[in-house]
């Protein structure tokens, strides 16, 4: 038996790409913070960077989110992708969770 030929890259072009929606695309998606990632960036002052933030919908579960505090990197891990689905569509909710090493 032959195997398929491998793809090549003009065979990956946008057009021929699931759409995520234009919502998705341009709001990104919303952050959910576990208890400790939620204390850690009240001590550290991040909260209202965090709330701010807007991740693209590309991110992945074990991806970093480094912020920069005052010279010091803190890093946050995603631990979980979750779609929640409404009336008015669906959001990306992303889980950060501190420290990064638990994944």
């Amino acid at each position: 038996m032959t195997k398929p030929p491998l793809a090549k890259p003009e065979d990956y072009s946008t057009a021929a790409a699931p759409s995520l929606g234009t919502a998705a695309a341009v709001d990104g998606a919303k952050l959910a913070l576990t208890a400790s990632a939620a204390r850690h960036a009240a001590r550290s002052g991040l909260s209202e960077r965090l709330e701010a933030l807007r991740l693209g919908t590309a991110c992945l579960v074990g991806d970093l989110v480094t912020l920069d505090a005052e010279g010091e990197s803190q890093d946050f891990r995603i631990m979980r992708r979750r779609w929640i689905a409404g009336g008015k569509g669906a959001v990306l909710e992303l889980t950060i969770d501190y420290p990064a090493g638990r994944a």
